[in-house]
């Protein structure tokens, strides 16, 4: 055999060995790597329903008070337009609310899609009141690319329809139509104060309830938009970030994020938020009558799908189990009869969120 032709074979066995090095080499490499950007398009157009299941009981001597809560919700929004650096500036609206809440000895229930039945509840009132102007008003929030959200805008404005509302509900009987215009008048003049007051108070009771609308919205946002990270994450990658929960109190959590697997277009991504405040309270309500501070504590476990694509939540299905403390302070100089109270709480419940279109 020629020299020429061994130098040939040399090369033929060095090129096959490549070869075969290259491709061990790639099957060698790591799977399911995925780089996370939530990267939407102006005139996107995108809806959710969420689903929402609660148990909170309270126990004091050996009496329980059980609050089972059910909330369907349909929410859309719209991607107005895109900055030069990603940031997504989004519109998004309540399309439908649906809420059923029940004590046992109260039943509190809501739906958007039937007419509103008067009634001098004024609890169920504010419900459908706030609700109802929630529903024909749009918000706004930017979203960064890795999921950051600003403030939300819009609130102000319904709080603002609101008040408006309280201040005509309570003229009408002023500007009852078979009153004359003397007795009007001297009607105005008398129950002026009184109905300044009432006023005042209807308000601040709205704006308590409103309060929450506002925190809730907030947390269903927060899981809408997955917090990202800047670097490219394979299975059992971890990141960080806060969040906050409304349990009649807003609380902090510290969320830990799974990268799990990508499948079919799909990145798997798990959330675990913990809330400990230990044995610290913050207060939930003031009266003249008492106090009363809450301390909760727990996890709430997501399990979420998201476009690889896009970025864009496809599904999620979270778990919360917390439990604490509701101390109540009562006002000596009003009750000097009445302890003080510590009432354990358990919260238990699942919420479900799926992309609809």
């Amino acid at each position: 055999m020629s020299g020429k032709n061994i130098f040939l074979i040399v090369l033929a066995v060095i090129a096959v060995g490549g070869i075969a090095f290259l491709t061990i080499q790639e099957k060698q490499k790591p799977k399911g790597k995925a780089q996370l950007v939530l990267q939407l398009k102006k005139g996107d157009h995108h809806e959710y329903k969420i689903s929402h299941i609660q148990e909170t009981i309270q126990t004091y001597r050996d009496q329980m008070f059980k609050l089972d809560t059910m909330a369907n919700i349909s929410m859309a929004f719209d991607v107005i337009s895109v900055d030069s650096n990603g940031t997504m500036n989004l519109h998004f609206y309540y399309k439908a609310i649906a809420i059923d809440a029940n004590t046992g000895s109260q039943h509190i229930v809501y739906d958007s899609s039937k007419p509103v039945v008067e009634t001098n509840d004024i609890f169920l009132t504010a419900i459908a009141d706030i609700y109802s102007t929630v529903l024909k008003n749009k918000f706004a929030v930017k979203v960064s690319q890795a999921g950051e959200k600003g403030e939300i805008v819009g609130f102000e404005r319904v709080q603002s329809l609101m008040k408006e509302k309280i201040r005509k509900d309570a003229m009408k009987e002023v500007n009852d139509a078979n009153m004359s215009e003397s007795d009007k008048e001297v009607f105005t003049k008398l129950i002026k104060g009184m109905m300044e007051m009432a006023i005042k108070q209807r308000t601040a009771f709205y704006n308590s309830i409103f309060a929450s609308v506002v925190n809730d919205t907030k947390e269903m946002i927060d899981s809408l938009f997955i917090k990202y990270p800047s670097w490219q994450v394979s299975s059992g990658s971890k990141w960080y970030d806060k969040t906050q929960f409304n349990f009649g109190i807003v609380v902090d959590a510290n969320n830990t994020y799974i990268f799990k697997r990508k499948e079919n277009g799909t990145a798997y991504i798990d959330v675990i938020s913990d809330v400990d405040m230990g044995k610290k309270y913050k207060i939930a309500e003031i009266t003249q009558r008492e106090t009363v501070k809450k301390s909760i504590s727990g996890v709430r476990s997501a399990t979420n799908a998201v476009d690889e694509a896009t970025g864009l939540l496809q599904k999620s299905e979270a778990i919360i189990k917390f439990s604490g403390k509701q101390h109540i302070e009562t006002e000596k100089t009003i009750l000097p009869l009445r302890p003080n109270m510590d009432i354990p709480i358990r919260i238990e419940g699942s919420t479900i969120i799926e992309l609809i279109k």
